[in-house]
């Protein structure tokens, strides 16, 4: 274990910490913003909203609005088009996740992207997007 080591210094990185609000459609706003609350309180710096895959949340846009104006960061986990566009708009500032399905428009919108393969194990895949999002500018 690590019991009487002392703590590794973690100073030298800089990361952000993602938490996600999953299956965010079946929430109510309140609940959708005790858990931004909550996550952001606990040392996440982005919320994640995750919303419903093969779905279409008509209030993605709105509940990404919601959650900017009390002060919280704001990504989108959809491949769904009108929720991504619905979000950005908003104010949401990361699209998870991206890879050939919705690379065409995706790079579109002016906000990073996470870029995964289009199968987990095809790493030529994410290296093909990761290409393509770079001479984008994405």
């Amino acid at each position: 274990g690590q019991a009487g080591r002392p703590p590794k210094d973690l100073s030298r990185y800089d990361i952000e910490i993602l938490a996600e609000i999953n299956h965010a459609p079946f929430l109510t706003d309140e609940e959708i913003l005790r858990q931004a609350d909550h996550y952001r309180n606990n040392g996440a710096d982005l919320i994640d909203i995750g919303c419903v895959p093969g779905e279409s949340w008509a209030r993605t846009g709105e509940i990404v609005k919601l959650l900017v104006e009390a002060g919280h960061r704001i990504s989108i986990d959809s491949f769904e088009r009108t929720e991504v566009e619905a979000a950005v708009a908003n104010g949401a500032e990361l699209i998870l996740s991206c890879n050939h399905t919705n690379l065409d428009w995706v790079s579109r919108l002016g906000v990073e992207v996470v870029a995964i393969p289009d199968v987990p194990s095809d790493f030529a895949s994410l290296h093909a997007i990761v290409e393509q999002l770079t001479k984008q500018g994405t």
